[in-house]
């Protein structure tokens, strides 16, 4: 039995990339904070609800790189839902965060408007998104929104 070297490189490469994907969304889940949200967050039974796709995200906590198209963010009466993406689920398990647990606020960086979620028991974790999907968010939780007015500007009054 002779073995083709030209397919064991190849099986070997295939091997390496799958690996190295691996460590990678491993070390992407820390960076952003998910493990420490899972700890509180962790979603205990299936979400019902609506769901908005999120074109793009950022943890506090990440060093400047979002998550483009990786998460989806369910809605309802009760709370959000926060799901990775397939590709980049490695210790990412699905979050259900209750509405009493989140302080949400809006506000502008640079030319792009976004809603922020911040977490009650992870103080040094909260989540920004960017775009059109925070007000689709708004809208489907309808009255259970629970953002906290902006600060009123004695000058504008």
């Amino acid at each position: 039995m002779t073995i083709d070297s030209e397919a064991v490189v190849v099986l070997l490469a295939e091997g390496a990339f799958v690996a190295l994907w691996l460590a990678i969304s491993y070390a992407i889940s820390y960076q952003i904070g998910w493990p420490a949200l899972t700890r509180v967050y962790r979603a205990t039974r299936p979400f019902r609800g609506e769901r908005v796709r999120v074109r793009h995200a950022q943890f506090r906590r990440s060093l400047g790189g979002g998550l483009n198209n990786a998460l989806s963010i369910g809605v309802n009466a009760e709370g959000i839902e926060l799901h990775m993406f397939i590709l980049f689920r490695i210790n990412c398990p699905r979050l259900f965060v209750p509405w009493r647990e989140l302080r949400v606020s809006r506000g502008r960086w640079w030319r792009w408007s976004y809603v922020e979620f911040e977490f009650a028991q992870v103080p040094d974790g909260s989540l920004r998104i960017f775009g059109a999907a925070g007000e689709r968010l708004r809208e489907a939780a309808g009255a259970a929104w629970p953002e906290r007015p902006a600060p009123i500007d004695p000058i504008r009054r």
